[in-house]
């Protein structure tokens, strides 16, 4: 059995593998830069979860319209903490004395 062939039978284990490759990328490459790959992993995961959990069939077309939904949603929830996030995260300059 090749890759293809398991996440292809598995769409629950394709979306889980998506989701957190992007939010690898996003933590690890990004530094959190960006936001737009952490909510699309965000709702790849979520969009794995549901697959799983039974609320969603694994057709692809449904699948990838609860991810648009949930990415979009996810992103309009949280972007404002995220920005706090990003903000309280840089070093203050502090003037000198000379």
């Amino acid at each position: 059995m090749t890759i293809l062939t398991y996440l292809d039978t598995h769409r629950d284990a394709l979306w889980f593998t998506i989701g957190f490759g992007l939010l690898a990328v996003e933590a690890g490459v990004l530094g959190f830069s960006s936001g737009m790959l952490l909510f699309a992993g965000m709702g790849a995961v979520v969009t794995g979860l549901m697959i799983t959990s039974g609320l969603l069939s694994g057709a692809t077309v449904p699948a990838i319209a609860w991810f648009s939904i949930l990415s979009l949603g996810l992103a309009a929830a949280f972007w404002k903490w995220f920005l706090r996030f990003q903000k309280g995260r840089h070093p203050r300059h502090e003037r000198s004395a000379i």
